[in-house]
């Protein structure tokens, strides 16, 4: 059992960690909403009617943060759910749904951080005004010191935290199949020692008692 109390041991690590970098992406997010509110309103008060558009980089990262969310969740319930197979055993489909759901977690997280990728690296925010022509935009812009880049944005780290987080929840999807197989392997060697002992006992009853 050392070799089980180890995966379950590793499996706390990495559930902390996962729910600490998803901590980073949440808080992250809010700080990159925040600026993005204050520049908001500094555009509006040097350009009447200036908006800055960056839908797509909101809409990533409260993905990012939903998926990894949910990673920690489901990476919770699967410990509890290893547990209670320790500790009082669980039939075998209940161990396969955990599995399912801790593998599609991590092949969503994986998506939403590769998704967060493209966008985060390779684009930036518009900005449009009535009337005021791109390049003026772009040029006063710069005279503030204000990029528009969401690689110069809190997004970008979160985005690098959500990497992480997919990291830690992938180890726990991993690690919760290894105990998986651990637990089949045990239940394999009772299933044969329950056969052996039966097919003895059998044998037993079938010798017939020597004649005096």
């Amino acid at each position: 059992m050392a070799y089980l109390k180890t995966l379950l041991a590793a499996r706390l690590v990495s559930l902390f960690f996962s729910a600490a970098f998803t901590l980073c992406v949440v808080g992250l997010s809010g700080k990159s909403l925040s600026n993005l509110h204050h520049d908001r309103q500094l555009a509006s008060k040097l350009l009447k009617g200036a908006v800055i558009h960056a839908n797509d980089v909101l809409a990533i990262l409260g993905v990012a943060c939903g998926a990894a969310g949910l990673g920690v969740i489901v990476s919770f319930f699967s410990e509890v759910v290893l547990f209670i197979e320790k500790r009082k055993g669980m039939p075998r489909h209940y161990r396969y749904i955990n599995e399912f759901l801790m593998g599609f977690c991590t092949l969503l997280l994986l998506a939403v951080a590769i998704a967060a990728t493209v966008i985060v690296v390779n684009r930036e925010a518009t900005v449009t005004a009535p009337g005021i022509p791109s390049s003026t935009i772009a040029m006063l812009l710069k005279a503030t010191g204000k990029s528009l880049r969401y690689r110069d944005t809190f997004a970008y780290y979160a985005m690098i935290c959500t990497w992480f987080a997919w990291f830690f929840v992938a180890v726990s999807f991993v690690l919760l199949v290894l105990a998986g197989l651990h637990y089949r392997k045990s239940e394999n060697h009772r299933a044969e020692a329950s056969s052996l002992a039966t097919t003895e006992k059998r044998d037993e009853h079938d010798v017939t008692p020597p004649t005096v």
